[in-house]
Order: structure tokens, then sequence, then C-alpha cells
């Protein structure tokens, strides 16, 4: 009677050691939890961050592509620009010495006349 008493104390004795254990794995799990929960929340407000960061970064990327539009645009027309005008004086050009050319011609015919 006496063995089965201390093994009825015994198994409880283990019984309670393992709802103890268990207490305190349920204590630490919640713990655990929490502590993830709040890593987890400083992440998404690092990830917050960091979106915010790549957005401005993209915005100011947008602008500079817009400015460097403008200015090529703006470079082509002054080009095209000083191209016309340098055609123009080509043909101002072209037709002096064609004019020049043909007085050149007329004094030379009307100096053979003389002679």
């Amino acid at each position: 009677r006496l063995t089965k008493e201390n093994e009825q104390l015994v198994e409880e004795s283990r019984l309670s050691r393992m709802q103890s254990n268990s207490e305190i794995s349920v204590a630490q799990m919640n713990e655990m939890k929490q502590h993830h929960t709040v890593q987890l929340d400083k992440f998404k407000v690092r990830a917050d961050r960091l979106s915010a960061k790549v957005a401005q970064q993209e915005a100011e990327i947008r602008c500079k592509t817009l400015e460097i539009t403008k200015a090529r645009r703006a470079g082509k027309a002054a080009s095209k620009k000083a191209a016309d005008q340098i055609h123009k004086l080509q043909d101002l050009l072209r037709e002096k010495t064609h004019l020049l050319t043909v007085e050149k011609q007329g004094s030379s015919a009307s100096n053979r006349r003389m002679s």
C-alpha cells in the first residue's frame, strides 16, 4: 500500500512539473510572440521609410529626366536655328560669288572689245 501511495505521489509530482513546465512554455511563447510582433512593427516602419525614400528619389529622377529632355529640345532648337543661319549665309555667299563672277566676265568681255 505504501508503494502504491509513493507511485501516486510520484505521478502527481510528475504531472505537476509537466503542468508547471507547460505554463512556463506558454508564458515564454507569449513573450516571444510579443517580441516578434514588436520586431515586425519595427521592420514595417523601416520598410515604410525606405518606400518613402524610394518614392522621393523616383520623383527626383523624373524631374531631372524632364530637365534633361527640355535642355535637349532647347539644344536641338538652337542647333537648328544656327544651321538655318549657316545655310542662309552660304546661299548669300553663293549669290555674291555668282554676281562677282558674272561681273568679272562682263568686264573681261568689255576689256577685250576695247583692245
